[in-house]
C-alpha cells in the first residue's frame, strides 16, 4: 500500500472516530489535522458509509460507535459476526479502502 493511501485511511480511521464524538483533541493530535478538517472529512464520510454493503456498514458502526452504543473493539466484533479478530480487521480494512476510493472518486469528479 504506498504511504499516500496509508495516510488517507489514517485520516478516515480519525474521522470515523471523531464521529463517535469522543476524545476529539486527542484524535486531532494524533492524526496531525485541525479538528475542522476531521469535522468536514467527517460530515462527508455517512452519506458514503451508507453506500458500503450491509455488512460493511455495520461493522463499521459497530467499530466506530456510530451506533449510539460505544466502540466496539475487534474480538467483540468477531464474536458478533462468529469470525476471528483477524477476520474482523480484514474487514475493517477493506471498508475503509472502499470508503478511501470512494471519497477519493468523488474529490477528483469535482
Amino acid at each position: 500500500m504506498a504511504t499516500t493511501e496509508k495516510a488517507t485511511e489514517k485520516i478516515l480511521h480519525s474521522a470515523l472516530r471523531v464521529l463517535n464524538g469522543k476524545r476529539k483533541d486527542a484524535i486531532c493530535q494524533k492524526s496531525g489535522l485541525g479538528m475542522e478538517a476531521l469535522q468536514h472529512v467527517a460530515s462527508d464520510l455517512l452519506p458514503l458509509i451508507d453506500l458500503l454493503d450491509e455488512r460493511k456498514r455495520e461493522l463499521l458502526y459497530m467499530r466506530y460507535g456510530l451506533d449510539g452504543k460505544g466502540p466496539r473493539t475487534l474480538q467483540e466484533l468477531g464474536d458478533f459476526y462468529g469470525v476471528t479478530r483477524e477476520r474482523t480487521r480484514q474487514l475493517q480494512n477493506a471498508a475503509l479502502r472502499k470508503l478511501r476510493k470512494t471519497l477519493e472518486r468523488r474529490t477528483f469528479a469535482q
